[in-house]
This record gives structure tokens, sequence and C-alpha cells, in this order.
């Protein structure tokens, strides 16, 4: 039976003892983080002025081989651009830390059993979504489908005529999205994505990112200018009614 990638996502405490996706001597998921460098490439992004959050939404188009073999376009996960990879900050979650416990939607492309997709999101949220300025695991994997649906169906309908991964690049940029890089080997496309200082992420291309997530320092300014004047504001006196003669 093959087995696809959220089915190899065994649950963190067997890291060490899960099947590699090629060759015995690497642990299941030290793999896919190498696999996952491939896939950004040299890269790096650079999230702009008064921007503090990019990243990249990365879609798998099911073309690939083994691990990444699905029936359907697929959403791989949304990855901040952090360290080596772009200038994004790592913004922890503003609510829980805690794993998933449950499938969100868009993860259940693969046909794959509930065990195993939350391995997998499991994986995602530990290794970027605690990154992402989400408020938890539910609130970050949302936020992963809500951002996939429309470039996903574009994906889909290409793959549907007989598209190849170049066909489904081409259909996505036509749709109006910007694809940052791809991932040939393991047939994938990320998609350039930032968020504004809601922690509301958007698809942009990274040109952009400044226009659609750059009021970072602005509002911060704000949020500074409020406190201050919190501190150092005098208090108002107190109104007193002169008594009636």
């Amino acid at each position: 039976m093959r087995a696809p990638l959220l089915a190899l996502a065994l649950a963190a405490a067997a890291r060490a003892a899960a099947p590699a996706l090629r060759g015995a001597e690497t642990p299941y998921f030290e793999q896919l983080s190498a696999e996952q460098d491939a896939a950004r490439g040299d890269s790096k992004m650079d999230c702009g002025s008064g921007v503090d959050l990019c990243g990249v939404l990365t879609l798998c188009s099911g073309l690939g081989s083994g691990a990444y073999e699905h029936p359907a376009p697929s959403v791989h996960g949304l990855w901040p651009e952090v360290g080596s990879y772009g200038t994004s900050q790592c913004i922890a979650p503003s609510g829980s830390k805690a794993d998933p416990t449950s499938v969100v939607d868009c993860y259940s492309a693969t046909d794959d059993d509930s065990a195993a997709i939350i391995s997998f999101e499991t994986h995602e949220w530990d290794k970027h979504g605690q990154c992402a300025a989400a408020i938890d695991a539910e609130d970050f994997l949302t936020t992963v489908c809500d951002l996939a649906e429309k470039p996903l169906a574009l994906m889909a309908t290409t793959r549907t005529a007989g598209g190849s991964l170049d066909d489904m690049k081409a259909a996505v940029e036509h749709g109006g999205y910007e694809v940052f890089g791809t991932d040939a080997t393991n047939s994938q496309l990320l998609l350039s994505a930032c968020a504004s200082s809601d922690k509301k992420w958007k698809l942009a291309a990274v040109a952009d990112f400044p226009t659609a997530c750059g009021d970072w320092a602005f509002n911060a300014a704000k949020t500074a200018i409020a406190r201050v004047r919190q501190i150092v504001a005098p208090s108002a006196p107190a109104l007193s009614t002169a008594p009636a003669l």
C-alpha cells in the first residue's frame, strides 16, 4: 500500500523510530525537514519595510513520487521565512501551544486516516505554526486552509485536465498569485504570503508586501504612544459642585 506523506507522519514521540522517506539511516522528521529545506532552494525572502511576518504557502500537486503522490492537489503548510530563509520574525502563539487534536478540513485531501493526519498537523504546528503569530493550533491550521482554498482549486482543475506542475504554476499565476518557488523534486509550489499587524495572513507578491502588510511599525508606534500617555498623563481633577446659595 502506498505510504503518502500524512501516513508517514507518526507521533513526535516515535520520531527516532519512524520510517525514513528515503534511506534507513535518517529518521522521518529529519528527512522531512531536509526536503522542506530543499523545497525553499537558495531564495531568501525579504519581508520588506514595515513587515514583520512573511513566508510561503506550500502546496503539493500530488504528482510527486512516494510521500508526495496524492489523488489530488493538497496543502502542505504555511512556513514563516525565519532565520536563514528570510527576514521574517518568529512570533509565538498568543494563546495555547497545545498540539492539534482534530483534523482540519483541507488536510484530509490525501485520504489518510485521522491519526496520521493529526500527526502531520502536529508536525506543521510544531515546526512552523508556532512562529506564525497564530492564537493556537486550530487557528493556524484554519488559516492555512483558508489561504490554500482558491489556489488549490486552480491546481485541481488543471490537474484534472491532464496538466503538469508547470501547467499548475501557470494557472496559479494567471489567477493572481505569486509563485515564490517551485519544488520540482517533490512537485510542489511555494506561494508568497505575508501577515499584517492584526496577525491576518494573505497571499501577495513579495514586492507588494509593504503595501499589503506593512503597518507593523505604524501600529507599534501608536501602541507605544498610548502606553506613554497612560503613564505620564496627569489625572483629571475631580469636578466639584458649588453648594447652592
